[in-house]
């Protein structure tokens, strides 16, 4: 039994970001494809949130929808550790 085929993919860079890492940009790292899914989806979910929060005319739902955010934001910060771990892992075999 072993991992999924993965993909090489380029650590996400946003846009918006005032003094971005350059180092962000070249970061990649072996990330298998279900992990590579579920990351992408986070990331929908997040930009999707975002919108919401940003056009809520209703203070207390702009609160929860940021802190719905920050939950993904956390989640997906630990995916992406997960990821790497494997990936580390698997190269120490």
């Amino acid at each position: 039994m072993g991992y999924p085929p993965s993909k090489r993919v380029k650590a996400p860079f946003e846009e918006n970001e005032e003094n971005p890492d350059p180092a962000r940009e070249t970061m990649d790292v072996n990330v298998p494809v279900n992990d590579f899914i579920g990351t992408m989806a986070l990331d929908a979910a997040i930009q999707a949130v975002r919108g919401l929060a940003n056009t809520s005319n209703s203070e207390t739902q702009r609160l929860q929808f940021q802190q719905q955010l920050e939950k993904l934001l956390v989640d997906k910060m630990y995916c992406m550790i997960l990821s790497i771990q494997k990936d580390f892992l698997s190269k120490q075999r």
